[in-house]
């Protein structure tokens, strides 16, 4: 992979570890005290970057973490606009 992806890639990295540690700080829990868990197509691709930056011990990985996005939007009420 080149310089270039790399750096977008922890930008990204950076971005939801920004995001997971807000969530943690307006529910009063400790990142470093969290399992993981990569659903999504890509989830598993990001998980141990994010697991480091968060300082979380453990991450999972579900055999179809990928299908939990198309589970989700299949499963979501449907609303017009």
């Amino acid at each position: 992979m080149t310089l270039a992806a790399w750096a977008i890639h922890d930008i990204v990295d950076e971005n939801m570890a920004r995001a997971a540690r807000l969530h943690c700080l307006e529910h009063g829990i400790d990142p470093a005290n969290v399992s993981l868990v990569a659903t999504g197509g890509a989830g598993p691709v990001h998980a141990t970057w994010l697991m480091n930056k968060l300082g979380a011990q453990k991450v999972i990985c579900p055999p179809s973490g990928g299908v939990a996005s198309a589970l989700g939007l299949l499963l979501a009420r449907a609303r017009s606009r």
